[in-house]
């Protein structure tokens, strides 16, 4: 007897092949069989009458650990499955909850409490990536979830919270806490290079761990040193590692911002001008991003025999930490340091003159010519306040650091070290040149929405406090809906190998992104007609219509648009299973 018969679908089966029509029967939470079935016995049957059934979506590039050990984590990820994401890829950007290290073991904590928003110490049962897997197994989780080893949490266990390259001997202490990571069944290591300690890491060190990852079979993801002026060689760089290592390497949320230079306050005003009347009376910009180049530059390295791949994310709204915006000299040193030198006139005086008169140079390991200097791309009123830590703050949500200084009658940048220090550095934000969410700059990252060879993801942060992103409750509904029916921009078969086959491929995943019978019963019923995207900037929180079933692991948590409570169908991923 089978657990449920889905009749009459159009079944697209994940691989980018045309769909058929058929039925799909689920049993002992696998795809027991797929064709015309006929009469047969099952405990439930759904008549999809000429709904999609395909694989569910992977989410290649995600932060859902940062929720995923708390007990009430299915309700704060809840939007993810409402979407239609069935697994999700995290430990992302050399950030996640394992492993802790032993002798800075502090510095760790610290830098991982600035996403979680709260103190792990209460609920922290674990030590290393085994103990993690341990723990989320033994209490359930809301969908399939594989982790990779975090970079920082490896540099900062072994080096501390130092601005400089790693010694012989600390490269070599590295190394052995991410083959124990591995072993474990983490499928890789993720890099975040623009981030403070990952922008201290050199050539030899990223290629010595990439060596460890590539003989265990993993992939190494990797936040770029830079997304702008010196995007091509970021990409260079990583493409050298992966050369050098034989590793699969997943560039993430790739991206390109406009070059800064001189003029660049003025041609923001000009582009923010541009989307107020673009507001008003739709047209077409005439605007040029230079993302397109930057994935012809990624498909040249694949065509010379690098595993290298790409995901993006559908939104011109990014998001981070605060304190990643200033640079590298300023972020040395422990947490409470950091801290105290931002109450100091002198080191605010410096920080004001790094961010305005700084100017790339690569790499940002040092001074005040750091790459990748946001504030100065985005402008002081282009940011805006995501998530604080305290009560007391929670007014100020969605106040952009220029509104928050006129607020409390001073600069910017006073306002923006004076918000961190009330909130112990635990403050979130948006990133937007115009508006978040702006439709005029769609096209920015339009070239990697019609890529074959590029994945979709979400970025996801939810914390269950804060604004959320959009995107964490639409962005498989906007790509799906906006730009492959509505805009026709990609056949459905090829729109969804983008976001099931193709990244369980890139991960590694066994046995995922695709029906076929004998695999796990990860799967959505959704009426393509009705995957409509209804939230946005303003009101974020609204989940996607159209989506009738989300089977994972051949148990429904979502019927009708509908979470089913108290479902914890998802497993721990581990690399090779």
């Amino acid at each position: 007897m089978f657990d449920l018969v889905i009749r009459d679908a159009e079944i697209f089966d994940g691989t980018g092949s045309p769909s058929w029509r058929g039925d799909v029967a689920l049993a002992a939470g696998r795809i027991a069989a797929l064709g015309r079935l006929g009469p047969c016995s099952s405990r439930e049957e759904l008549r999809a009458d000429g709904r999609v059934v395909c694989p569910g979506f992977i989410d290649i590039h995600s932060h859902a650990d940062v929720t995923l050990y708390r007990a009430d984590h299915a309700e704060v990820l809840a939007p993810l499955v409402l979407q239609g994401i069935t697994t999700v890829v995290a430990g992302n950007c050399g950030m996640g909850l394992a492993p802790l290290g032993t002798q800075h073991r502090q510095a760790v904590l610290d830098y991982i409490e600035v996403f979680t928003q709260r103190p792990l110490g209460p609920e922290l049962n674990w030590s290393d990536s085994a103990g993690l897997f341990d723990r989320l197994e033994h209490q359930g989780v809301l969908l399939n979830v594989a982790l990779l080893t975090p970079h920082a949490l490896l540099r900062l266990g072994t080096c501390g919270s130092v601005a400089r390259p790693a010694t012989s001997g600390e490269l070599a202490d590295m190394a052995h806490a991410l083959e124990v990571s591995l072993e474990a069944g983490t499928i890789g290591l993720s890099l975040g290079l623009q981030y403070f300690p990952g922008s201290q890491s050199d050539q030899h060190e990223l290629v010595e761990l990439a060596r460890i990852v590539a003989r265990h079979g993993g992939m190494v993801s990797c936040h770029l040193r830079d997304y702008s002026v010196a995007l091509e060689r970021a990409i260079d760089e990583l493409a050298g590692v992966a050369a050098a290592s034989d590793v699969t390497v997943q560039i993430s949320h790739l991206h390109a911002l406009p070059e800064v230079g001189p003029l660049f306050p003025a041609l923001r005003k000009g582009l923010r001008l541009l989307s107020a009347l673009h507001r008003r009376w739709p047209f077409e910009p005439p605007l040029r991003f230079p993302l397109a180049s930057a994935l012809e530059r990624v498909r040249h390295l694949r065509q010379r025999g690098l595993r290298l791949g790409a995901d993006v994310m559908p939104t011109t709204t990014g998001f981070t930490h605060l304190l990643a915006m200033f640079p590298p000299w300023a972020l040395e040193g422990p947490a409470h340091q950091v801290l105290a030198n931002l109450a100091d006139p002198e080191v605010r005086a410096r920080l004001r003159r790094s961010i305005h008169h700084g100017r790339p140079r690569w790499p940002h390991r040092e001074g005040d010519d750091w790459s990748l200097n946001l504030i100065r791309s985005m402008g002081w009123e282009g940011i805006r306040i995501m998530a604080v830590a305290t009560e007391r703050n929670r007014e100020l949500l969605g106040l952009s650091l220029a509104e928050l200084g006129e607020r409390r009658t001073c600069d910017p940048l006073d306002a923006a070290c004076e918000l961190l220090l009330e909130e112990n550095g635990q403050v979130l934000i948006f990133m937007a040149m115009t508006e978040p969410e702006d439709p005029m700059l769609d096209q920015a990252f339009l070239p990697g929405l019609l890529d074959l060879e590029a994945s979709v993801s979400t970025d996801t942060i939810l914390l269950g406090q804060g604004i959320p992103s959009p995107l964490f409750h639409n962005c498989y509904p906007r790509y799906l809906g906006r730009f492959v029916r509505d805009q026709g921009r990609l056949p459905l078969s090829a729109a969804l190998r983008k976001i099931t086959a193709h990244p369980a491929s890139q991960a590694g995943l066994q046995k995922r992104g695709q029906l076929r019978k004998g695999w796990p019963a990860d799967l959505l019923v959704l009426d393509p007609a009705d995957f409509e995207d209804r939230s946005s900037f303003a009101h974020p929180a609204v989940s996607p219509a159209g989506l009738a079933l989300v089977c994972i692991n051949g148990t429904p948590v979502v019927r009708d648009g509908t979470l089913v409570p108290g479902v914890l169908a998802g497993t721990v991923l581990r690399r090779g299973t």
